[in-house]
């Protein structure tokens, strides 16, 4: 990702906002950042739209949430006004691949698709428990 173009980097901002607690914690931020025809696939298999997301994440609370840290954080444009942001996600002792494709639509970037795909865990990292 070419830190030099400011909508790659606006998207990735957002898509790490996505990570944070008090994002998650906030109906507001969800909605803002999530796009109305939202749609996920979680490392379950299972499907999700916006409105589930938003009810079930800001429920928790910002406390009930562990915290969840990203690398390899890549966007690349795919086509005018939409971008695909791939990471890995560690968060409470597993690890997924996650791909989120943004679009820009009136002016704003918000997420419209979201999959995390489960890996073994990092060969490095502690056992879990």
């Amino acid at each position: 990702m070419s830190r030099a173009d400011p909508d790659l980097q606006a998207v990735v901002d957002r898509e790490l906002a996505l990570l944070d607690p008090r994002t998650r914690a906030s109906r507001e931020a969800l909605e803002a950042l999530l796009d109305p025809d939202f749609a996920e696939i979680g490392t379950s298999g299972e499907t999700w739209d916006r409105a589930t997301v938003v009810a079930l994440l800001s429920g928790l609370g910002a406390a009930g949430q562990p915290p969840i840290v990203a690398d390899d954080v890549r966007g690349s444009v795919v086509a005018p006004d939409v971008v695909l942001v791939t990471y890995v996600a560690h968060h409470g002792g597993t690890r997924t691949r996650r791909s989120s494709v943004w679009r820009r639509r009136d002016g704003a970037w918000r997420v419209v698709f979201h999959q995390g795909t489960a890996v073994p865990p990092d060969p490095g990292a502690p056992a879990p428990w």
